[in-house]
């Protein structure tokens, strides 16, 4: 099956309304459109997307939108690709988009994204500037506290630095996501990595416990990479590793 640019598949809201749902169910995919879910209107949901395929697809000249108007009050999508090339880097923060409008409570579902069986749903913090969410792949439908203290980590960085990771640099480098995984190698499965290079061309940005090493990583502070900050958790005291150290 082939997705052409010409080829949009929506299934949005009009002037008011929730998202409706796209599925596409293939052998194998050649995905380069957008599939468009998003809802409209001051209470629209995000829709949902879902993509299953026998072979992996890549996501990466693709748009999917599952997100609810930004300045309302709906709540977020869900997008689902069962398996993504693993070796293909995908820029998930530009390629997905699953917010809630900015107006939804706190505890509000605000939209879950799963690549290769790793689900991440987003959170919000209830903060007014950076971070704003963060992205639980641990627990991802019942946080505990333990996930919780990543964002209040980095809510306490230097008010520059957090300037700075709260910038949106370009249109496909939005600021920087809070991610908090269980393994790298789940990170790996969640953004993909090159089989030469399984580290990919990422800065250290880390949070960990005392007398660890830092497993996460912040793609390109400065760049137009995207961008994402890893971090692992951890019930002792937590440590913040700035890019390049």
């Amino acid at each position: 099956m082939i997705a052409q640019p010409t080829d949009p598949i929506s299934a949005s809201a009009l002037a008011s309304g929730d998202g409706g749902r796209i599925k596409l169910t293939a052998l194998e995919l050649t995905l380069i459109t957008t599939l468009d879910a998003r809802g409209n209107g001051s209470s629209g949901d995000g829709g949902e997307i879902e993509i299953t395929t026998e072979e992996p697809v890549d996501i990466t000249q693709s748009r999917l939108l599952a997100n609810a108007d930004k300045n309302n009050m709906g709540l977020g999508g869900k997008v689902t690709v069962d398996r993504v090339v693993p070796s293909n880097p995908v820029n998930v923060n530009f390629i997905i988009k699953v917010d809630g409008g900015d107006s939804i409570g706190d505890a509000a579902f605000a939209g879950f994204v799963k690549l290769n069986g790793i689900k991440c749903q987003q959170w919000q913090t209830g903060l007014n500037s950076w971070p704003k969410t963060w992205w639980d792949c641990v627990n991802p439908d019942n946080p505990t506290g333990s996930e919780a203290t990543i964002a209040d980590a980095a809510n306490s960085l230097q008010a520059g630095l957090k300037s700075l990771l709260g910038t949106t640099l370009t249109p496909n480098n939005p600021s920087v996501q809070i991610y908090v995984m269980p393994t790298v190698n789940s990170y790996r499965s969640f953004f993909g990595a090159p089989t030469n290079n399984p580290q990919g061309d990422l800065f250290t940005y880390g949070i960990s416990s005392s007398g660890s090493s830092p497993v996460g990583s912040m793609r390109g502070a400065a760049t137009a990479a995207p961008r994402s900050l890893l971090c692992t958790i951890s019930l002792a005291r937590l440590t913040c590793f700035l890019p390049g150290t």
